[in-house]
């Protein structure tokens, strides 16, 4: 029941924020922990969280992305593979990781889908989300092939 309950909440969030909203942010975006910048709902939460207003992984730069069970079989994964562009920019803000370790939100049409910690350098444009059970990542997963392939049609 959980999952049909997250299906019929995202479905509406979505379009919720796609009819209000003026401008629309898709991609991956550092979160601000100063809470300054643009303010976005998580999904299934009620807080705020902060992003800056320029996406620093466009939708456009995921070359491969797929949904794997974790090593621990016990959850889901997003896993994806950027391009040479997305690489360099997710290799240089890996770098430059702070104590605490900086987070990055996947946004979708304003709505945060996932909200992770980088914890390491990531130098070959590979990565994963994780905390998703499997109705939830397919979801989200083709919430990005949609979006992604509306950007390659405009």
């Amino acid at each position: 029941m959980k999952n049909i309950s997250f299906f019929s909440l995202l479905v509406f969030l979505l379009t919720s924020f796609i009819s209000f909203s003026q401008t629309n942010y898709s991609g991956f975006f550092l979160v601000n922990e100063k809470n300054e910048g643009i303010p976005l709902r998580e999904l299934e939460k009620e807080e705020m969280v902060y992003v800056d207003s320029t996406a620093v992984i466009h939708l456009s730069e995921i070359e491969e992305m797929e949904t794997v069970i974790s090593q621990y079989q016990d959850d889901y994964l997003l896993r994806f593979q950027l391009n040479d562009l997305g690489t360099i920019k997710l290799q240089q803000i890996s770098n430059n990781i702070s104590i605490p370790a900086q987070r990055i939100a996947l946004v979708l049409d304003n709505v945060i889908l996932s909200n992770a910690y980088l914890n390491s350098e990531i130098p070959n444009g590979e990565f994963s989300l994780s905390g998703f059970d499997l109705m939830k990542a397919n979801a989200v997963l083709n919430l990005i092939k949609k979006q992604k392939a509306k950007i390659i049609k405009n």
